[in-house]
């Protein structure tokens, strides 16, 4: 027992020997010999400074830091070195000691900048400029880089017609203030019928006093179908939006939807948070653009209730059917019309991937990972494989960039000069 005791006390006697942390405010001046190393914190942010080399065979001296494992460029006594956006080193001396044996240090400092985010509102921050370190109270908001007190307008008190969730009231709820109150959802694999049925219905609601109105969202886009007001163009066959506030199952196609053979419909759907859902669904896609239209020309419509079934009798405006090339089939939309693939990897375009493929999905750098394509990580970020990083290169569990680290040949001048005297000493 007490061997392990005078162990765990040499162990610890020598960890401190070659380690010290040191607290710090704002700045931090330190003297280290060469191999030395040092941790200082400096509002919260630690940095942990070794002096791997200190050349001083000839004037001018200069030294090579490693900072938190990151090689420093060679710095000469005055230089100074941007460590991050927070902090830098400087300089100040590198000397060479002949006492006895000969070894070196350097003298330095290290210096914490001002920077957005370090809770002090400095004299070059503003609320503008820096929200975090310089905002305003609850009831003042940012102007002209200044805080100011916001006056709320007074609420305008709510229509009778508005207090009432139907059809005849609309675009209410989906309008309110004359702005958007909404979020369009279409399926991923809609059909081009069903984009151009969402494109004319938000055409139709921008007007003098709605210039703006977010473009539509892909159903994979949405996490929380109910956390907002929605408008749904499509059924449940290719939306999953649809099928879910109706309660059935995604791919739920012709009968199995619910809805009337040769029909639209538009249904106002009340969620028990307050927000509401608008169906724009069809037996099938000409049917559910059937439905969009009456929905786009609401103005021309005796729109009243929370459904009406729409056919082609109801409408008021001719669509144009689409036509079938002679080579193509029409598909019966009671049938699942997806091909599946067998795939041990990601299925793109009707194409089998392995994985470890990379491609580009909406702009974005994505990989197979047996499964799905996902996107790609960015520096830093936990990894496995090369192909899991934007910069292909995992490196110790982590997307890191491959730095090329330049070849130190030492000065061995010093040591030659006492050998050569040694030698003297002995002719």
């Amino acid at each position: 027992m007490r061997k392990s005791k005078i162990k765990i006390g040499i162990f610890l006697t020598v960890l401190l020997i070659f380690t010290y942390v040191v607290s710090a405010g704002d700045s931090v001046t330190d003297k280290l010999e060469r191999g030395e190393t040092k941790t200082y914190t400096l509002d919260s942010l630690e940095y942990t400074v070794t002096p791997i080399y200190i050349y001083t065979g000839y004037e001018p001296f200069y030294v090579k830091f490693d900072i938190n494992d990151e090689r420093a460029p060679y710095l000469y006594e005055n230089d100074t070195h941007d460590i991050d956006e927070h902090t830098t080193i400087n300089v100040i001396e590198i000397e060479v000691h002949w006492e006895g044996i000969v070894w070196e240090e350097v003298t330095f400092e290290l210096v914490l900048e001002s920077y957005c985010g370090d809770g002090i509102c400095d004299s070059n921050e503003d609320c503008s400029s820096c929200s975090t370190d310089c905002g305003c109270d609850s009831d003042y908001k940012c102007q002209n880089s200044e805080c100011v007190q916001e006056v709320n307008p007074p609420e305008e008190p709510i229509k009778e017609e508005e207090k009432n969730i139907d059809l005849s009231n609309y675009p209410h709820p989906f309008i309110k203030n004359n702005k958007a109150n909404f979020i369009t959802i279409i399926g991923a694999k809609a059909s081009s019928q069903n984009v151009i049925a969402a494109m004319e219905l938000i055409n139709s609601l921008i007007g003098e006093e709605i210039t703006k109105i977010e473009p539509a969202y892909l159903d994979n886009e949405i996490i929380d179908v109910f956390a907002q007001n929605t408008i749904i163009v499509g059924g449940p066959c290719r939306n999953k939006a649809a099928a879910e506030v109706m309660g059935l199952s995604y791919g739920s196609c012709g009968s199995t939807s619910t809805i009337p053979k040769n029909k639209g419909i538009i249904r106002l759907i009340e969620h028990g948070n307050g927000n509401v859902a608008l169906l724009i669904a069809g037996y099938d896609d000409y049917e559910t653009r059937m439905a969009a239209s009456v929905i786009a020309n609401y103005k021309d419509y005796s729109l009243s209730g929370k459904e009406m079934e729409i056919g082609e009798d109801d409408l008021l405006y001719d669509i144009p059917k689409p036509k079938l090339d002679e080579d193509d089939e029409e598909i019966d939309n009671e049938t699942d019309d997806e091909v599946e693939i067998e795939c041990e990897g990601c299925i793109s375009q009707g194409k089998c991937f392995l994985v470890g493929a990379s491609g580009l999905r909406d702009n974005q750098s994505v990989y197979c990972d047996g499964s799905d394509w996902t996107p790609k990580k960015e520096l830093n970020e936990d990894c496995e494989f090369d192909y899991e990083c934007k910069i292909n290169s995992c490196k110790e569990g982590v997307c890191k960039e491959i730095k090329s680290k330049p070849l130190i040949v030492e000065d061995k001048s010093i040591f030659q000069r006492i050998w050569k005297w040694i030698k003297g000493i002995f002719r």
